[in-house]
């Protein structure tokens, strides 16, 4: 899947900037070393249910990803002007979040006035849970090679 970065109105693209800005270099530096030996792109395409989706920016080794809310995909300006929801787009939308819910994603949503306003506590959100999945991820690995010594004493 190939992503536009110098489109104005890639949302994907405003939140690679304001990640830059506020996560620590290191963890971006980790991060985009990361997404450079996997095809180089931070969104991913993923296919459950016989259905293709893709976030608009995730880490897929730690199965969390961003997705920024808004636009055409969610609202519709009416003939009178005012902007309204498409119930259709919103219940695809909650299709693709529920089976990411389903396979252990966690799903960050945050609208681009969000990115514009907060974009520093956005981040920080992200980073904190980021450190919790490699918090877990450690216990996890420590717990197994404990098992595994455990199994090799018993033989």
């Amino acid at each position: 899947m190939r992503i536009k970065r110098n489109d104005p109105k890639d949302k994907a693209g405003e939140w690679d900037k304001r990640w830059k800005e506020h996560a620590p270099t290191e963890v971006v530096r980790k991060v985009e070393a990361y997404h450079a030996t996997n095809g180089g792109e931070y969104a991913f395409a993923w296919e459950a249910k016989g259905r293709r989706w893709s976030f608009d920016w995730c880490l897929p080794m730690m199965r969390i990803a961003v997705e920024i809310d808004g636009g055409k995909w969610i609202t519709r300006r009416t003939k009178g002007g005012r902007i309204v929801p498409v119930g259709h787009n919103r219940q695809k939308d909650n299709e693709k979040m529920n089976t990411a819910a389903e396979l252990g994603w966690l799903v960050f949503h945050y609208t681009p006035r969000q990115l514009q306003t907060s974009a520093k506590e956005c981040v920080e959100q992200v980073l904190r849970a980021l450190c919790l999945r490699v918090d877990e991820l450690i216990a996890i690995t420590a717990g197994e090679q404990q098992r595994c010594q455990n199994n090799n004493q018993v033989s």
